[in-house]
């Protein structure tokens, strides 16, 4: 809201600028706010004059390219608790300015111009639609005042953008800026830049929130585009990086080979001890470590050499078990689940031994109190609906190997940057950041994907691809037809937009009625009304406020003959462990297909212990 105001807005504390709005930034002269952040007010004015009113100032600014400015400064005293604060508003005086820089305002004045403000309660709900919303989005105020904001979300940015998240990390932190595209009445999109700012009453509990929405379309050029664009530029920094580390690791290795070697002739020269022997050996020691630590750098820029063959993966894990119990604490219990009818895959088996190695450790060292770790196979198809948000994958049959956690879990901004070489959360001496982008550069180079699930508190997974061995993941064989239509009624609960857009099309387009929600309360309400007609419920396990566990307890208290499938994207065995799905429980995985998917769905309710009434068929 500061940030929409005609003047500078400048608060301070103790002389320190705390906070500056973009007009504010403008006016002294630099880019962001944030450049203003931490300097002293004072040092900017290079002299004050009062003026006829109490309070009011005009002050002579240097901005930062060494101009003068002229504003009419108005001082006030905050205070919040035992703190103070001053906030200043700073209006430019006209004609004080070169003509060049009034053009430039009155052109950024404009560009302010094509801002809307809406408001929102808690929930996410519009309750105020602004003139200028209605001109950006075609939609009047009648048809959004009520309805939920997420109307809004366009297709493209649908999996990427989880309000609910949105929302609960603006109550966090106060502020949250995103970009992304948006939908007009008549179906055209806009790219926005979307400012959320938490609103609370006096008492401190919240209120709702503020969305300043900006148009930036001009900018931004077309959405695919410039998604295209920022996945190609982050592709060339990481071949970049790949081809720096490969370079590095390769004259690095030339060095280790001599210390390595000359290191050797000194062991042998020297007798039996001698007080250098002990020298000799830390160094021998230290090049060792650092060899390994090429050949990670080798592996992220998929610089090392291959010699593929086709493998189980079930006879690596079991041949490793043993080694892999000697690299984690007594506290910490593994445990296989390997699927005796998993495909075979092409890959190098010493390379698949590092791969379980670096995410074995990766869980032992996110669970520092003790734990468990699973290690699980399966075979697995990753549908075309799946592979089109995931540009890297292709359509077909995998192999799956999947290495679960009951540890600290991760948030977003971490998971984000997990792969990034030399990123690690672990302390001092404790991690080189290239386990998993060595994993990461390993599996790449075998045609292969990575993807991991995680909830702060919730544990890990990390699910490894292997292409079928014979070539299925690149020539796919022509689906199936799929039968597994039917006309029951079905509540999806699911927090994910795009995982709850896709598993409501799979059922609409098979004929079944499909009530969908993205939390447990709006599941009561949905079954308030329509839950003596409900046959089925399809539940994630993991979900902020209420888990799937925790709801189907609830339900079930009202309708005990409700049927009920979990899912999650972490593997059954893990959720059943935490006692979050029960052992009769049925579940299915993430990533499904649209045809695994239905065919869950038509199995369940065709074994239904009940004979539903005339009108749940």
């Amino acid at each position: 809201m500061l940030d929409d105001l005609p003047h500078g807005v400048v608060v301070q504390a103790a002389g320190e600028i705390r906070y500056a709005n973009d007009l504010a930034a403008r006016l002294l002269g630099v880019i962001t706010p944030r450049q203003l952040v931490g300097r002293k007010y004072s040092e900017l004015v290079l002299a004050a004059l009062p003026m006829h009113e109490p309070n009011l100032e005009q002050q002579t600014l240097r901005r930062a390219d060494g101009g003068l400015l002229e504003v009419e400064a108005a001082t006030r005293l905050l205070r919040r608790g035992s703190k103070r604060y001053e906030l200043t508003t700073l209006r430019e005086l006209p004609n004080r300015v070169a003509p060049r820089e009034r053009a430039a305002e009155r052109l950024r004045a404009l560009a302010e111009a094509s801002s809307a403000v809406i408001v929102l309660d808690t929930g996410g709900t519009v309750r105020h639609w602004s003139d200028a919303a209605q001109a950006m989005s075609g939609f009047s105020a009648s048809e959004m005042v009520g309805q939920p904001l997420s109307v809004l979300i366009a297709a493209e940015e649908s999996e990427r953008i989880n309000l609910d998240h949105l929302l609960r990390q603006t109550l966090e932190t106060g502020h949250c800026q995103i970009e992304g595209w948006k939908k007009r009445r008549d179906g055209s999109g806009f790219y926005a830049a979307q400012t959320f700012t938490a609103l609370f009453d006096r008492d401190g509990s919240a209120a709702g929130f503020t969305l300043v929405v900006r148009d930036l379309t001009e900018q931004a050029g077309h959405g695919t585009l410039r998604q295209s664009e920022e996945q190609l530029r982050q592709a060339q920094r990481m071949e970049a990086v790949g081809r720096l580390a490969s370079g590095i690791a390769h004259d690095f290795n030339n060095l280790l080979t001599a210390i390595q070697g000359h290191a050797q002739f000194l062991t042998e020269d020297l007798p039996t001890g001698h007080p250098s022997r002990a020298d000799v050996d830390e160094i021998l020691h230290s090049s060792e470590r650092a060899a390994a630590l090429t050949r990670q750098l080798l592996a992220f820029s998929r610089g090392q050499s291959m010699q593929p063959e086709t493998v189980q993966l079930n006879n690596i894990v079991t041949a490793m078990e043993r080694l892999l119990r000697r690299v984690i604490s007594e506290d910490i219990a593994v445990e296989s689940v390997l699927d005796p009818a998993l495909w075979p895959v092409r890959a190098d088996p010493t390379q698949i031994e590092q791969v379980l190695v670096n995410l074995i450790v990766n869980a032992r060292d996110a669970m520092p109190r003790g734990g468990r770790i699973t290690i699980k196979t399966e075979n697995a198809e990753l549908a075309t609906s799946y592979a089109q948000r995931h540009e890297e994958v292709e359509p077909g049959e995998y192999v799956m190997l999947a290495v679960s956690d009951t540890g600290v879990g991760m948030d977003r901004d971490t998971q984000a940057r997990i792969f990034e070489p030399f990123f690690t959360t672990k302390g001092p001496d404790k991690g080189t950041g290239l386990g998993l982008s060595t994993v990461l550069g390993i599996i790449k180079q075998m045609g292969g994907h990575v993807f991991v699930y995680s909830e702060v508190g919730q544990g890990t997974t990390f699910k490894v691809y292997l292409p079928r061995a014979g070539g299925s993941a690149l020539h796919a064989a022509a689906p199936k037809r799929d039968e597994a239509h039917g006309r029951e009624s079905v509540l999806i609960v699911e927090d994910d937009d795009s995982v709850r857009g896709l598993a409501r099309r799979v059922l609409d387009t098979r004929g079944y009625r499909v009530w969908t929600c993205a939390s447990a309360s709006e599941a009561f309400e949905i079954m308030e009304e329509c839950g003596d007609e409900m046959a089925l419920l399809i539940t994630d396990v993991v979900m902020p406020a209420m888990n799937g566990h925790d709801l189907v307890e609830k339900l079930r208290k009202g309708w005990p003959d409700l049927a009920v499938i979990f899912m999650s994207g972490y593997t059954d065995d893990d959720v059943r462990r935490h006692g979050m799905v029960g052992p009769t429980d049925h579940f299915i995985g993430k990533p499904f297909t649209p045809e695994g998917f239905a065919r869950k769905v038509r199995e369940v309710l065709d074994n239904l212990r009940f004979s539903l009434p005339q009108n749940r068929r």
